[in-house]
């Protein structure tokens, strides 16, 4: 998490959604879901779903509790078609979260 000195700074990059100064905080050891997340919808905004699938593993890498990521992740997996690799990943998102009932009905859809 950013120090109160850079807080200020690091809200105006996430909001900005610009790809360069996202990365330029995981260069400088942010870990935060938000910023891989938002490298990701900047990846599919342009076309580019394996490059938002690789924002997310490297998300999920540094946070692998983050039920969201794993979450978006499965979501591009299954418009790629890669209906193993999304339900690897639902599988995790129920490990994480066993109570929430929409992540077993979503894996009922790709399985």
């Amino acid at each position: 998490m950013p120090t109160d000195t850079r807080l200020e700074r690091w809200h105006e990059v996430v909001r900005s959604r610009n790809p360069a100064l996202l990365n330029q905080l995981l260069a400088q050891g942010a870990k935060d879901e938000d910023i891989f997340m938002l490298l990701a919808q900047c990846a599919l905004q342009q076309k580019a779903p394996a490059e938002a699938g690789e924002a997310l593993r490297k998300g999920i890498a540094a946070r692998p509790e983050s039920v969201r990521m794993h979450v978006m992740l499965a979501d591009i997996q299954t418009r790629q078609q890669d209906f193993a690799a999304a339900e690897q990943s639902l599988r995790k998102v129920i490990e994480l979260a066993p109570d929430e009932v929409v992540y077993q009905l979503r894996l009922a859809e790709v399985v």
